[in-house]
């Protein structure tokens, strides 16, 4: 068959990354542990040092959604 093929964009980006922690769940509980245990400020800065952040001129629900089918499918 002479189905034309679908090119996929494979690059990554840091704001990708900062999505895929989203969606996992890291950095709502890195967020949460931060909030509710008393540690240093210092040791929080080296824990947010090492979160990535989303950073994007797309709405983060919008990313997020895509990011989402991207994984998982449209099938849901």
């Amino acid at each position: 068959m002479d189905l034309p093929t679908k090119k996929v964009d494979t690059s990554v980006t840091l704001d990708d990354f900062a999505l895929i922690d989203e969606i996992s769940g890291l950095t709502p509980y890195l967020e949460g542990f931060m909030r509710t245990q008393d540690i240093p400020e210092t040791v929080k800065d080296r824990i947010r040092a090492r979160m990535f952040t989303y950073q994007s001129e797309k709405p983060k629900t919008v990313a997020l959604n895509e990011m989402r089918e991207v994984i998982f499918g449209g099938g849901r």
